[in-house]
């Protein structure tokens, strides 16, 4: 066999091995991915952040409370654990590295990390809550600041 062959056909070897071994790593990265979501509990993180979205809008506007029902069930559709399982695992696959997830994982499986995952949602609505009653409070400071632009523009 000529030597130029046999050097052609050990470098495609070579990039050969080198494509599986980052397929495999992307495969194990994505899996260390979904393994931190899924200790974190994602699905019922979403879930929750869902429950506490739709109970926000319908107090915001009570005239959606009567379609609150619907409009949690379109929400479950499009921000729930099925939808948005496979754009997530890419996310924090993009964004952690492999050993960074696999920590995240260990932490959210402990005691604490539990307590966390548990009380996220708890949390989200009460800072909701509290950005609300903020802006409630400082609600005229932010009228006059656009009273005083629509006189600048005309």
């Amino acid at each position: 066999m000529p030597r130029v062959l046999q050097l052609s056909l050990v470098v495609c070897l070579a990039v050969l091995l080198c494509c599986q071994a980052a397929r495999a790593d992307e495969k194990s990265h994505k899996a260390a991915a979904k393994e931190a979501l899924k200790a974190m509990d994602m699905e019922n993180q979403l879930q929750a952040s869902v429950d506490v979205t739709v109970d926000a809008l319908a107090k915001a506007n009570p005239a959606l409370a009567e379609h609150k029902k619907k409009i949690k069930k379109f929400f479950s559709k499009y921000m729930g654990w099925e939808s948005l399982e496979d754009d997530l695992v890419k996310i924090y696959a993009k964004n952690y590295t492999e050993d960074e997830l696999k920590d995240i994982a260990a932490f959210y499986k402990t005691k604490t990390g539990k307590k966390v995952a548990s009380k996220s949602a708890e949390i989200q609505k009460l800072s909701m809550e509290l950005g609300q009653k903020k802006v409630q409070e400082n609600q005229a400071e932010l009228l006059k600041l656009l009273s005083e632009e629509d006189k600048k523009d005309k």
